[in-house]
């Protein structure tokens, strides 16, 4: 397969491909024994090592965060579904001549909030060094998105960076369960979810 990893300063491409991907609207069920955000069961804080004790308090409170913000969107709000891939970062993404070529791993896809995969997708593409969030990467990304026929709509903006904290939890969470969890990668989902607060 023609293409190199992607990487941030790829965001364009990659933001307007997964805009051409939730540009589609096809009228299909979601995949059997597949769960939506809205419907996922919260991983329970397992045994982590010891350097995240320090951290825990933290965790408990995003955790619930993300409960409280899911189950209010769910009921308050109707957000846009369509085909997410759910699982766009820059391993999974292939580049050439500034132009996307393939996505990878379509394990995770289903029909699902739009914003939910647009805000996934913005952290590994729009992240600061220090692990923060850059608004000037971020609204980048999201205009090439639209560009590219992407249909979250303008409203559903003020949900990007939530559901950015709720995937980090998540990982966080779901890291004990792991083959390999990698430890380091969790701290930094940690810090990064304590400057998006």
């Amino acid at each position: 397969m023609l293409g190199r990893q992607a990487d941030a300063v790829d965001r364009r491409a990659v933001a307007s491909a997964l805009g051409q991907l939730h540009a589609v609207d096809i009228d299909i069920a979601p995949r059997p024994a597949r769960l939506r955000l809205s419907e996922l069961p919260i991983p329970p804080i397992r045994q982590m090592p010891p350097e995240f004790d320090s951290w825990l308090p933290l965790i408990a409170q995003a955790r619930s965060d993300a409960i409280q913000l899911i189950a209010g969107i769910a009921k308050t709000r109707s957000i846009t579904v369509g085909v997410t891939h759910n699982d766009i970062f820059p391993g999974n993404v292939l580049v050439h001549e500034r132009r996307v070529t393939a996505l990878l791993d379509w394990e995770e896809a289903d029909l699902d909030w739009l914003v939910w995969d647009l805000a996934s997708s913005i952290g590994p593409f729009c992240s600061t060094p220090n692990g923060g969030l850059s608004m000037s990467a971020t609204e980048e990304f999201v205009d090439s998105y639209r560009a590219s026929g992407g249909r979250v709509p303008p409203e559903e903006d003020d949900l990007i960076v939530p559901l950015l904290q709720v995937k980090r939890v998540l990982e966080v969470l779901r890291a004990p369960t792991d083959r390999h969890p990698r430890w380091d990668y969790q701290l930094a989902n940690l810090r990064t979810y304590e400057l998006l607060s």
